[in-house]
């Protein structure tokens, strides 16, 4: 009876209408989901198909494969805080900002006290925070200003040089609080702002990868996914994106993606009614990445599908028991307090 009902619920998932699969996103001439890796894999879209409805306005059409069944779940969120460095071709469409908002473009103003007076930047031509460097540096120059700016790993740093300059009222104040400064922010001599936050994209060099720490993608990962496990080399992986296509073409139906916060990369499993772990080819890569699913770190509270361990509810007595070949007890534990595996 349970194998009926199931069958006929894939069925259902694979329904047609003129010749299209009505529950495969916009991949609509494939089958969205078959039997693989022991389970059910939804091989569809995560997109709904949309069309026009009349004044450019566009409403969907359709339920994807994922949303009718949950077919895609949060297998791996990864633990990792790979929140990159921040990089001259940053653009700032990637960066937070100092106050989490972005960055508002716009104009900053500067006061040089004891020199040539005030002088502007116009940042609303800048596409990457290189782009801001080189057009605060420009306008400093022009105005015969000694204010030079460079670049950390986490935001600005500027130089006022021999003289004292103030961040000034003429500027755009929100630009300048996403930049981590603020209106009358006096810099004499070296003043290094707030942080930017970059955000994690597909172009995001590994170089960069938290805060350009030295990860370890030479021994690669194993992925087990039901009864598909692939050793994942990753040691040719320059960019986000690169790591991202080789895990999501491992043939495992694990899927791949920058987290909606852009500091981490999760796994998804597309195969429902299986287990995917994750762990160590002999190095330490799924530990820098954040994506062991079985370490000390793992909380007793995930273990047992999220039952948690369960303790003794006995007053002194133990949780676990050690007995030698004879039967007599070695050794006694109790587990109460305890959090992770640690």
């Amino acid at each position: 009876v349970l194998d009926a009902i199931f069958h006929q619920l894939v069925n259902v998932g694979n329904r047609q209408f003129g010749g299209r699969y009505l529950f495969s996103g916009r991949d609509s001439d494939v089958m969205g989901f078959q039997e693989a890796g022991g389970g059910i894999a939804y091989l569809g879209d995560t997109e709904s198909l949309e069309m026009h409805v009349g004044n450019g306005r566009m409403e969907s059409v359709s339920m994807p494969g994922n949303e009718l069944y949950g077919a895609i779940s949060a297998s791996v969120s990864g633990s990792a805080d790979l929140t990159p460095k921040l990089l001259p071709e940053t653009r700032l469409e990637d960066l937070n900002g100092a106050v989490g908002q972005g960055i508002r473009k716009g104009t900053l103003a500067f006061d040089e006290t004891d020199g040539v007076g005030s002088f502007s930047v116009d940042l609303s031509t800048a596409d990457t925070i290189g782009d801001v460097i080189d057009l605060i540096n420009a306008a400093a120059t022009e105005a015969g200003s000694g204010l030079t700016a460079t670049l950390t790993d986490v935001g600005l740093k500027l130089d006022s040089g021999s003289k004292t300059v103030v961040v000034a009222y003429g500027g755009s104040s929100t630009l300048a609080a996403d930049l981590g400064l603020s209106s009358e922010t006096s810099i004499q001599g070296e003043l290094e702002a707030g942080g930017l936050s970059p955000r994690l994209t597909p172009l995001t060099p590994i170089s960069a990868l938290a805060g350009g720490a030295t990860l370890d993608l030479e021994n690669g990962l194993v992925i087990t996914n039901g009864s598909r496990s692939a050793v994942i080399d990753l040691s040719s992986a320059e960019t986000v994106q690169d790591l991202l296509n080789t895990i999501n073409a491992s043939n495992t139906y694990v899927e791949a993606r920058v987290s909606a916060d852009g500091t981490s990369i999760d796994l998804y499993s597309r195969v429902s009614g299986v287990d995917l772990h994750v762990t160590e080819n002999g190095g330490t890569t799924a530990t820098n990445l954040g994506l062991r699913t079985f370490d000390l770190t793992t909380p007793l509270s995930d273990m047992n599908y999220g039952r948690g361990v369960e303790l003794t509810s006995e007053a002194e007595a133990p949780d676990l028991v050690f007995k030698d070949d004879t039967g007599a007890v070695i050794l006694e534990v109790r587990l109460a307090g305890a959090l992770t595996l640690n």
